[in-house]
């Protein structure tokens, strides 16, 4: 009787709600950024700064992850939801301005090595999952909880740049523009694959590691129960 009147969601339901919350946030995020930056930039080239994704001061990522934390936090309550939500958002914000500003920085006053160039995507993703799977496991699950969701975050973010990257690099070098990212016309159908279809995956993997621990801890709370 305890086991089947708890709310609690089965591994598979667990792990779909969050591959669906997170790519859905991607989808939709990316998608309206894509749109709009059809209606004023088309036909322009997408890296010679005449686009909406080097205007806007919100990024689109941490829009994403704002809009998955909420969909996932759901179950948890309105209140959770908004605020893991809103932690989300800012955590990323604020790690993504110190990071490009550090950045920068060490850009402007040496070249980086071939190793740091190799090492910098996976730091940033790192500490990214830190930031953003603990903040969200830390007001949905609670302290105690936060650390596994931080050790989720680090797994799905650097688990889905190893995805993304070699997807992205894919899809420019079999367009017509030849793996020249400055020539890819806004508003192309290549524009929207190579903008849509790796970020997609990359937040479904990102849910879905969250999903699996939320899952994992559902069902101790069932052994236990």
């Amino acid at each position: 009787m305890a086991i089947q009147n708890n709310p609690q969601e089965s591994m598979p339901k667990s792990v779909l709600r969050g591959i669906l919350s997170f790519c859905a946030g991607f989808t939709l995020i990316y998608l309206v950024y894509c749109l709009v930056d059809t209606i004023l930039y088309s036909g322009n080239a997408f890296q010679q700064g005449n686009s909406i994704f080097f205007k806007l001061y919100f990024h689109p990522t941490a829009l994403a992850f704002s809009f998955g934390a909420f969909a996932m936090g759901q179950r948890y309550g309105k209140r959770k939801a908004w605020l893991s939500a809103l932690g989300a958002f800012i955590v990323f914000t604020l790690f993504y301005r110190v990071y490009a500003a550090t950045y920068l920085v060490h850009w402007r006053t040496s070249i980086p090595s071939s190793l740091e160039m190799l090492l910098l995507p996976y730091i940033f993703e790192t500490i990214t999952g830190i930031l953003v799977g603990g903040i969200i496991g830390l007001i949905q699950q609670g302290w105690k909880k936060a650390g596994w969701y931080a050790l989720a975050g680090i797994i799905g973010f650097n688990l889905g740049w190893v995805i993304k990257y070699p997807i992205s690099t894919y899809l420019i070098h079999h367009s017509p523009y030849t793996g020249n990212l400055y020539l890819l016309i806004i508003g192309s159908p290549w524009y929207f694959m190579y903008m849509l279809i790796p970020v997609i995956l990359f937040g479904g993997i990102v849910g879905a590691c969250l999903g699996i621990t939320t899952a994992w801890f559902n069902r101790r709370a069932l052994t236990i129960t």
